[in-house]
């Protein structure tokens, strides 16, 4: 089964473009002989949208994109992530959500459970928790879809008896977090027995930085895949294939602060004129 990772530059609010970089990247995808696409967390909307999540025109326009780009994905299976409104009567009134999107069709769906509500992303203020697991069949493999820091949530994985974990981020990026990440898909690999896929967003979006850094580890904690740093990127796996190794994967410290902050400058200037 081959598996495109698809690490792309999403703009906060601009869904005409967010939506044609999806649909481009699954093309892309689909022509390569992919049978699935994954993308990052809340990439029809950018990440952190912030108070836009506030305007119920802004929730009913990233739906309504939602299912406009369904219809439109046709012969592969794509990963989706988007927000939705919140069932529950109490509580605050969004959810953190991710869609399985085939056949042209908007199928099951999944959402944010562990939320971060420290100050870089504050998620906290607008989202519900949502104890809702999207797992799924493909190819006679069983995925288990996480949405960033629900990784961290081992019991989910324990209980899930999964063939592959899949996780879809907007993980922001500081020294070391690229390592750190890579150390946290490694110990679950190697604890379950299972491939590991990280696929992060990329871009300088407001005041936070997304290095990428995409990756997939096998069933043996070793890097195999890897993204690169604040460029976008698609990544092909096969899981089929054997895949030597990925040794010494990160740039020096002064590269990647370098690479970042001509990122972010680059992108806020494209945004915002």
């Amino acid at each position: 089964m081959k598996i495109a990772i698809c690490q792309i530059n999403s703009i906060i609010g601009d869904f005409e473009y967010n939506i044609s970089l999806i649909k481009d990247a699954t093309d892309q995808a689909k022509k390569s002989g992919c049978v699935l696409a994954v993308f990052p967390e809340m990439c029809i909307t950018g990440y952190p949208a912030k108070d836009l999540l506030e305007k119920p025109d802004f929730i009913k326009e990233n739906i309504k994109q939602l299912n406009r780009l369904s219809s439109k994905i046709i012969g592969i299976s794509i990963l989706c992530g988007y927000i939705d409104r919140s069932p529950k009567k109490t509580g605050n009134p969004l959810i953190n959500r991710v869609a399985l999107i085939k056949d042209g069709k908007v199928g099951a769906r999944g959402s944010k459970r562990l939320l971060s509500g420290y100050d870089v992303c504050d998620e906290a203020r607008y989202f519900e928790p949502f104890k809702e697991r999207l797992i799924f069949e493909l190819d006679g493999k069983k995925c288990g879809v996480t949405i960033c820091k629900d990784t961290w949530s081992e019991s989910d994985i324990a209980d899930s008896n999964i063939d592959i974990l899949i996780n879809m981020s907007a993980s922001p990026y500081s020294l070391g977090k690229p390592a750190l990440r890579l150390n946290i898909l490694k110990k679950l690999s190697k604890k379950y027995k299972i491939p590991a896929i990280f696929c992060n967003q990329v871009g300088g979006n407001d005041d936070l930085l997304f290095d990428g850094s995409s990756m997939v580890v096998d069933a043996n904690g070793r890097l195999i895949c890897l993204g690169r740093q604040f460029e976008s990127d698609l990544l092909y796996w096969d899981t089929e294939k054997e895949y030597k190794e990925i040794s010494d994967p990160w740039p020096p410290e002064e590269e990647s602060v370098l690479s970042g902050l001509i990122m972010g400058t680059r992108d806020f200037l494209e945004a915002t004129l």
